[in-house]
């Protein structure tokens, strides 16, 4: 058995995968200590770690507002940040680190202890090329992308780059969505679960939906009060539902192209229409379209132009025949314990 410090943050996408890691490596018998934001001490204990809160540094909740205008000063380059993470490692004498890729002042510190070093990817490892933490993450002994390397298209990577696909909590109790409208096709829409200013967009989502012969599932994410939308008879409203129980019988994903919602929609071969707002989003979203897995509108998309998008894809039976080609190939290349099995032989190397 070996003790494991993870440095992770409330960055809404990054934490679903990171979780998955964390259940995968305790039910293999290892220890995880998980150094993180309040707001994730929950999800932490409930999944069998120890959490151990950041000090001194201002705490971070995904679903408020300004949360891009803080992440470069209270999450990237955070002093507090560095220096929680050298009293974790000087009192939990941990034998690896596992590092969200984001904390470039947990990889500093990382760096000086010695220590083997895994970061841990949450979108495409391309997104990183114009970042400042590019460098000390390639520094790393082992990065786990929880993406699909086709999502790359093409992009030259570092040797360390290990795509383990995108991994997420089994939800074996996830019942499956009761539809209401069971002959109609069912269009989901999920948006970022953090704060985007989304508000406009989702109303316009529901406008143009509403008007249509389909079953409409809209989840708001944290940042926004479902109560707050005017939506049609054939639409449900939710703040959450789980990606496993409702995408396995949509027709349509609706999606800001947050990578994790990109990548929950590939994996069960849903095509998809994607809404950038900005981050990693276009260029999620470029790939999306480049491999034939939907189509891109731009955020600011009147409620005519969204209809009619939808009304296309649709009536794309080939596009359908693609998504679900896409799934099966991805389903058969990546195995459940590929990171944690990467994770144990760079033990043993180290």
């Amino acid at each position: 058995m070996a003790r494991m410090l993870m440095a992770t943050w409330d960055g809404a996408g990054n934490f679903p995968p990171e979780r998955a890691l964390v259940r995968q490596l305790i039910a293999r018998g290892h220890a995880v200590r998980v150094l993180g934001h309040d707001t994730q001490r929950a999800a932490v204990e409930a999944d069998g770690a120890v959490f151990a809160p950041y000090a001194g540094v201002t705490q971070v909740d995904a679903g408020a507002p300004g949360i891009d205008a803080k992440v470069f000063d209270e999450v990237v380059f955070a002093e507090g940040i560095g220096l929680s993470l050298a009293g974790e490692i000087e009192r939990a004498r941990p034998d690896l680190l596992l590092i969200d890729e984001f904390l470039v002042r947990a990889f500093e510190v990382a760096r000086g202890s010695g220590l083997p070093i895994v970061a841990l990817g949450s979108t495409l490892h391309s997104f990183l090329d114009p970042l400042p933490m590019k460098a000390i993450v390639e520094a790393s002994d082992l990065i786990l992308t929880f993406s699909d390397r086709a999502f790359e298209l093409g992009a030259p990577l570092p040797t360390n780059v290990v795509h383990v696909g995108p991994l997420r909590p089994r939800k074996v109790d996830a019942a499956p969505w009761p539809r209401r409208k069971p002959g109609r096709p069912l269009v989901v829409v999920s948006l970022s679960t953090s704060h985007q200013d989304q508000e406009s967009l989702l109303q316009r989502l529901c406008d143009a939906l509403g008007e249509l012969d389909v079953e409409v599932v809209v989840t708001t994410g944290r940042g926004v009060d479902p109560s707050s939308l005017i939506a049609g008879d054939n639409t449900t409203l939710a703040r959450h539902i789980e990606h496993e129980s409702v995408l396995g019988a949509a027709d349509l994903l609706v999606t800001h192209a947050g990578h994790g919602t990109v990548m929950a929609g590939a994996t069960y071969g849903v095509p998809m229409l994607c809404l950038p707002m900005g981050r990693d989003q276009p260029l999620v979203a470029r790939s999306v379209a480049a491999l034939g897995l939907g189509a891109v509108l731009e955020p600011t998309a009147t409620a005519p132009q969204i209809q009619a998008a939808v009304v296309a894809l649709l009536a794309d039976y080939s596009m359908r025949q693609r998504c679900r080609m896409f799934a099966d190939r991805a389903a058969c290349e990546r195995g459940d314990g590929a990171a944690v099995e990467l994770v144990e032989r760079l033990l043993l190397a180290r």
